[in-house]
């Protein structure tokens, strides 16, 4: 009998328990400047190194220093996370049926964290991105503001598109309820027109819809809306397709 072949569906929820493993390694992991992480640790010991400051510690120093400042640096590297994944990630690949990159084709998509330090070669339109802010936007009066773009208005070259909503930021809105049209691209590079309503009053940090959560955009070029209080600020960020378990 023929051994079945893995489905799309069981790579994603595999993966999504790798990316559980990768989220804790890379907090460990932390950075330079993030105390009791792993990075940071090796940064403590850097520093001890170039305390060393006595005529008969030279030696010592220069012959300790490339290495440790070596450990400091692969600490905060993503990528060397996928080590601990490769052997796994190539057993699971000879089980699908055919390239993962072909199986998935855009729907469903992998948690950035896999393309991030699991599967460095997953293509763009597979990997969802993280929360990712594309741009801001400043109402100067009623159906009148400026957007400023942020990341140039895109979810980069690692991720596909994503859901948008649009989140009140420093204050509340004001008296005013706002229309919002966000215009861009989505991932194939087809315009994409859609709406979000905030009413008026909303509260600080709540976030609002544009579209529906198939409406996946890559970049955000113009902004127009009805309505609005000058002085009312509002962010345009993405939204994950799932969170971790």
């Amino acid at each position: 009998m023929a051994q079945r072949l893995m489905t799309a569906a069981e790579y994603i929820t595999w993966t999504d328990i790798c990316c559980q493993a990768i989220n804790v390694l890379l907090i460990a992991k932390g950075d330079e400047d993030t105390p009791a992480s792993a990075a940071g640790y090796a940064a403590d010991l850097r520093d001890a190194i170039t305390a060393l400051d006595q005529p008969d510690e030279a030696d010592i120093t220069i012959d300790l220093l490339g290495t440790v400042q070596a450990m400091v640096e692969a600490m905060t590297l993503e990528s060397s996370v996928s080590q601990l994944f490769s052997a796994w990630n190539s057993a699971i690949t000879r089980h699908l049926a055919g390239d993962v990159n072909d199986l998935l084709n855009g729907d469903p998509r992998v948690h950035y964290l896999w393309r991030q330090a699991g599967n460095l070669s997953m293509d763009a339109e597979n990997v969802f991105p993280p929360v990712t802010i594309l741009g801001t936007y400043v109402v100067s009066g009623a159906g009148a503001g400026t957007l400023t773009k942020v990341n140039n208005g895109t979810t980069g070259t690692n991720y596909a598109g994503a859901a948008l909503e649009v989140k009140v930021i420093n204050q509340q809105l004001g008296a005013s309820e706002i229309v919002m049209t966000v215009n861009g691209t989505n991932f194939s590079g087809g315009a994409l027109s859609k709406t979000a309503t905030i009413e008026s009053g909303a509260a600080m940090d709540s976030v609002h819809d544009v579209g529906v959560s198939t409406d996946w955009f890559k970049t955000i070029t113009t902004v127009t809306i009805t309505g609005g209080t000058a002085g009312d600020d509002l962010q345009i960020q993405t939204k994950v397709d799932r969170t971790l378990a």
